[in-house]
């Protein structure tokens, strides 16, 4: 369906939009499994969008410390290339799974959290580092938490998360560089047991 089409069917799924924005343009799937009463639906299903932009709504400004670290790119409007992701609705809120978010001048996040009934968001996510700035941060991905409401979202980076995750690319880094130096000190031993031995 065309994503417009898609914008209707968010509010009884429990999903609001971020005040003063909308969704112009692409494609979107959605396939659902619904059962209950009418006053209580369930839902369970996934729903993938495709070319559209959020228009109105700056989300590398709304990332703030995350967008610096990021290297992320602000801008008016959010231009999505990919968002995929698996619902589960309830009266009692809806849990998100499996979020696959790609967006220009933004980069790939990926996450999963819940919306209460009254739209505030708790979601762990992270997005890939953009910038090559910072050598010990351009393989990391930078987590972060979602908070606020749906119509206010706030984006609050996760230094625990970070610090945590710096600390094991760093352990790999260093027992990589370790165990490249046996490999190279074991080839230099048969290199010179194949010539005879060093020359004193």
């Amino acid at each position: 369906m065309p994503v417009p089409e898609l914008a209707e069917l968010l509010p009884p799924l429990g999903i609001a939009l971020p005040n003063g924005s909308k969704l112009e343009g692409g494609t979107a799937t959605v396939a659902f499994a619904v059962e209950g009463p009418a006053d209580g639906l369930m839902a369970d299903g996934s729903i993938s969008v495709d070319k559209t932009r959020l228009a109105n709504f700056d989300l590398g400004t709304k990332m703030a410390v995350i967008e610096t670290l990021a290297g992320i790119k602000g801008g008016p409007n959010t231009d999505i290339d990919v968002l995929s992701a698996k619902l589960k609705y309830a009266p009692l809120g809806t849990t998100v799974e499996n979020i696959d978010f790609i967006a220009q001048g933004v980069g790939e996040l990926n996450g999963a959290g819940k919306i209460s009934p009254s739209n505030a968001l708790d979601f762990v996510m992270s997005v890939t580092i953009q910038t090559t700035r910072s050598a010990a941060l351009s393989k990391t991905a930078v987590p972060f938490f979602v908070q606020g409401t749906a119509m206010e979202p706030v984006f609050k980076p996760d230094i625990r998360g970070l610090a945590k995750a710096q600390a094991k690319t760093l352990l790999q880094s260093e027992a990589q560089k370790r165990l490249k130096g046996s490999v190279g000190e074991a080839a230099g031993g048969i290199l010179d047991n194949l010539l005879g031995g060093k020359k004193k």
